[in-house]
């Protein structure tokens, strides 16, 4: 339960996980409630940073690039990790020259899977720009073009439209670059 908790971008639903996670282990549930949630609840990330991820992967990677040089005295591991930070930029700067979208492959790969887990909902028009999506087990959700916000939380955190979001724009016969951050 605390990675449905921490992975959910609604606080409603948040909420909901919560609780039954109460039900479980009231231990477990103070423990986390006594942690600030803007660490590790997505729901309550700053939406203008564009990033959902909830893992230290980001350490865990940086600790075993420099794993074998870490014993080395400080200045001369600085120069080290400038050098492969030169590297790597450099290296990024030539992938990002061949790329021929505005959207990156990654960030491409999540918005195709939105796109079809989105085919089986139905779009319900508002009004004026407020759209309800609503999936086969009643699931609902407002989308808000203008806002590019929707209830589920993803795409205000992470700057690519849901399956809610990308429904709508395609309902509207929209561009998905349009919408993505």
């Amino acid at each position: 339960m605390l990675w449905k908790a921490a992975k959910e971008g609604n606080e409603v639903r948040f909420k909901q996980v919560m609780e039954r996670m109460k039900g479980v282990s009231v231990e477990a549930y103070q423990w986390l409630m006594n942690i600030p949630i803007d660490r590790w609840a997505r729901h309550h990330f700053d939406t203008r940073i564009k990033s959902d991820n909830v893992t230290n992967n980001i350490s865990e990677c940086f600790n075993s690039w420099i794993k074998d040089d870490e014993d080395k005295p400080f200045l001369t591991l600085m120069e080290i990790i400038r050098r492969k930070v030169m590297v790597r930029i450099s290296e990024k700067w030539v992938l990002g020259e061949k790329l021929s979208d505005t959207i990156t492959p990654k960030a491409r790969k999540r918005l195709n899977k939105a796109e079809n887990d989105g085919r089986n909902l139905i779009v319900y028009h508002g009004r004026e720009r407020y759209y309800k999506t609503c999936d086969s087990y009643g699931q609902r959700c407002l989308v808000k073009l203008f806002e590019m916000s929707c209830d589920c939380g993803v795409w205000q955190i992470s700057g690519l439209p849901c399956a809610y979001a990308t429904t709508v724009i395609d309902y509207q016969g929209h561009s998905i670059h349009e919408y993505t951050d």
